[in-house]
């Protein structure tokens, strides 16, 4: 009888510790916990993430913040494999109403336009045209989309950063609903997500985490380090198994980056309803102590956890630059103003990577 009596003691006491690590966001990884499949309904139907906002107006730092000397980097791969039309697949097709723009696209309606508010000018566009989103290095950049206890099902921004290893916002992978810490399950990663289609396939999460700092804070914004990594499973080409990131490239990142301008892209859910890639080019409008930068952009929620990328696209000949360097992580808006932002990224961003590298032998190249 007494040892029946433990039994139950030290079952309730396992199950309470479930629910505690569950409430906090701690214990297995929550897309492990779930076999949740995403149907072409659900894709289309998820939420954009709402973009935390930063009191306004911000008060202005004249000059640089005061972050050390540029820290540890990788430098940006391009793809190794390539698929072909292995991947490609139709998930949905957006309802008429929905459609942002058809096939037949005119170079006058994708002309880019500038525009500017409260002195935070800036030059935005969608991606144009839509087969850039199959080249190398926008085709590292997707659509991330989970669900969040009590939220629901939405959609996030997300940039590779290794072979099975994506960064994106902190509050994509572990938010507060009511005060209370929840991690969101059930990953789904689409790289070049364009209308619908999915051109280089869906990429199931297997783990996901937030810098300690976030998780161990309440959700405020500016945050020293909003951000989250996910990884994913390989998928199967012609009965060889491959990394995301060999499929569609890896972008580059580096801590402690002064910043001076920089390129914004993501799928906010104001522009086109996020079913395009949308791009912003901006000089930083702000500096906000001790490591937030500010950018005037129209882009809204469901831009959170895209890429801050400086020297973004294809490098010339001679170029002497770092091309497609992740200097930031897009974190924040601000009411009333058409701005973005994001923290500079530092030693908790490496620390998260290395943490993905960790959990399976491949994860990250040698």
């Amino acid at each position: 009888m007494w040892k029946d009596a433990s039994s139950k003691v030290i079952l309730g006491v396992t199950v309470l510790a479930l629910a505690l690590a569950n409430l906090v966001g701690w214990g297995a990884p929550a897309a492990q916990e779930a076999d949740f499949s995403w149907s072409g309904e659900r894709l289309r139907d998820a939420q954009p993430k709402p973009l935390p906002k930063a009191r306004a107006p911000l008060a202005p730092v004249l000059g640089p913040l005061a972050i050390p000397p540029a820290g540890k980097g990788a430098p940006a791969r391009a793809p190794t494999v390539d698929p072909g039309d292995a991947l490609d697949q139709r998930l949905y097709r957006p309802q008429p109403h929905e459609e942002p723009g058809a096939e037949g696209d005119t170079e006058l309606e994708l002309a880019p336009q500038a525009a500017g508010s409260t002195g935070a000018s800036f030059t935005q566009s969608r991606v144009f045209p839509a087969r850039a989103l199959r080249v190398f290095p926008h085709r590292a950049i997707g659509k991330l989309f989970a669900t969040l206890p009590g939220q629901g099902d939405f959609f996030c921004s997300a940039f590779v950063v290794e072979r099975r290893v994506i960064a994106t916002a902190g509050h994509c992978v572990f938010d507060f609903v009511a005060g209370q810490g929840r991690r969101a399950r059930d990953f789904v990663f689409i790289p070049g997500f364009d209308r619908g289609r999915a051109p280089f396939g869906s990429w199931t999460g297997t783990w996901a985490r937030p810098a300690a700092s976030w998780r161990a804070g309440d959700g405020s914004v500016p945050s020293v380090a909003d951000f989250g990594v996910v990884t994913v499973d390989d998928r199967v080409i012609n009965g060889r198994r491959v990394a995301l990131g060999d499929v569609v490239g890896v972008l580059g990142w580096q801590l402690q980056v002064d910043v001076d301008q920089a390129t914004l892209l993501g799928y906010p859910g104001n522009l086109d309803r996020g079913e395009r890639m949308q791009q912003t080019d901006a000089a930083v409008a702000e500096a906000i102590p001790p490591n937030a930068i500010e950018f005037g952009s129209g882009q809204g929620g469901g831009a959170s956890g895209g890429p801050i990328v400086e020297d973004f696209g294809q490098p010339a000949s001679g170029q002497p630059q770092a091309a497609n360097r992740v200097v930031s992580v897009v974190s924040f808006g601000t009411d009333g103003l058409w701005t973005l932002g994001g923290s500079v990224l530092n030693s908790e961003f490496a620390d998260l990577i290395d943490r993905g590298c960790r959990r399976r032998a491949g994860n990250c190249a040698d």
